[in-house]
């Protein structure tokens, strides 16, 4: 819980909006640390919200252009750029990885296609062998370990969260369809320069860091707590993952300097933040986060062929290293529309409660970015809350 003498929400919205505050200012309550919330509505900024610390510990509050990793939402960045690579012809989502890179075929992983490792199908949760902070953004490395590791599981068998390996293998792929370009690149050299506010980052460039919060973890009684308010669920989440053995054990933990499970909280060195990891350490305020994706999205980045196949998702399945059941396609997650069951709009969660909704039809973004991770879905419905009043005004 937040212990500030006094909660106050800053930042601004547009008339229509003013009653997103409150409910803002009561999910800022419950936060640990700091809180922001921006939408862009038709490629233009209609709200961006923020309170609370940057570092509790050392009294500083968040302010508007303090920036904290968004972990997984990165995923949804790398997405698009898959599907920019498909909207240009460079790509299909069903070609072989092999198609592009033939010695990644080794050790039975030729039938693998571009779609599987976006959809975590390719069963690469962790790689043959750990490896450290030095080898992260090593491109000739990092391919060879790729190449001679072995699927956990057969290929397209199975979904599995890929945490962190989706990105490396990712953006080996990008790299040899872009002739060495790679995904942070892209987004540095293509995307930023035509943003008014350019305050998001895949790989951070270091006169930054002073910008960035300090990111918590979820204390213990936390997590207990979270689980017990759905022990039904948590019995369904036993059950997947004694059927599944320690895969989960194994993604959660690999490689094992980035590892969430561990009490060092390895995001917050700088060195971390400046790798580029297509997986998990985009770094942003959540109105750079808005802006960026409203960008790609409006721009003509991605074809209206391309956004008419990713508006849904391609099927419902049980994921053995999350352990629940997702909807997924094409790279992206998915949860129903608010307001109307039948339809979709993309999901994307990151590590500790990061969020970003996109919906293509209605040209809407939305992105919420804390510092205090909460545990599984603490606070999510009173996201879900704002998120339902956001549709409300903005969707008449």
């Amino acid at each position: 819980m937040n212990t500030s003498p006094s909660i106050e929400v800053k930042g601004f919205s547009v008339d229509s909006l003013k009653n997103i505050n409150t409910h803002f200012q009561k999910l800022l309550y419950t936060e640990r640390e700091g809180l922001s919330l921006a939408v862009y509505h038709k490629n233009q900024l209609v709200l961006n919200l923020y309170g609370g610390f940057a570092d509790k510990q050392s009294n500083r509050t968040w302010e508007e252009n303090t920036m904290s990793c968004v972990y997984s939402v990165t995923k949804g960045f790398t997405s698009m750029l898959f599907a920019n690579l498909v909207s240009e012809g460079k790509i299909k989502y069903d070609d072989l990885v092999t198609k592009y890179w033939k010695n990644f075929g080794k050790h039975n992983k030729e039938s693998i296609t571009i779609l599987q490792v976006l959809d975590h199908e390719a069963g690469l949760i962790s790689f043959k062998e750990d490896f450290g902070i030095d080898q992260a953004n090593d491109f000739e490395y990092i391919s060879r370990l790729i190449e001679d590791s072995t699927p956990h599981w057969t290929p397209g068998t199975k979904t599995g969260y890929h945490a962190l390996t989706r990105g490396f293998i990712l953006n080996e792929i990008y790299r040899r369809v872009t002739n060495k370009n790679t995904l942070g690149n892209f987004l540095k050299e293509t995307v930023i320069p035509n943003l008014k506010h350019k305050e998001f980052y895949l790989g951070l460039p270091s006169i930054y860091e002073e910008r960035v919060a300090r990111t918590t973890n979820p204390h213990l009684i936390e997590s207990i707590y979270e689980h017990s308010m759905f022990p039904l669920q948590y019995l369904k989440m036993m059950k997947i993952f004694f059927t599944n053995g320690m895969l989960s054990n194994v993604a959660s933990n690999y490689p094992l300097f980035l590892s969430p499970m561990t009490t060092t909280h390895t995001f917050n060195q700088p060195k971390v933040r400046q790798l580029e990891l297509p997986s998990a350490n985009g770094v942003g305020t959540a109105k750079g986060v808005a802006e960026t994706m409203s960008y790609i999205i409006n721009s003509d980045l991605i074809s209206n062929e391309v956004k008419a196949k990713i508006y849904k998702p391609l099927k419902n399945a049980v994921d053995i290293i999350l352990l629940n059941k997702v909807e997924r396609g094409h790279g992206f997650s998915y949860e129903k529309h608010p307001l109307n069951s039948k339809k979709y709009i993309i999901n994307i969660v990151g590590n500790g409660g990061q969020v970003l909704d996109i919906d293509l039809e209605e040209n809407l973004v939305i992105s919420l970015v804390r510092n205090g991770l909460r545990a599984r879905a603490q606070g999510y419905p009173l996201y879900q809350l704002m998120r339902t009043e956001i549709y409300k005004t903005l969707t008449k």
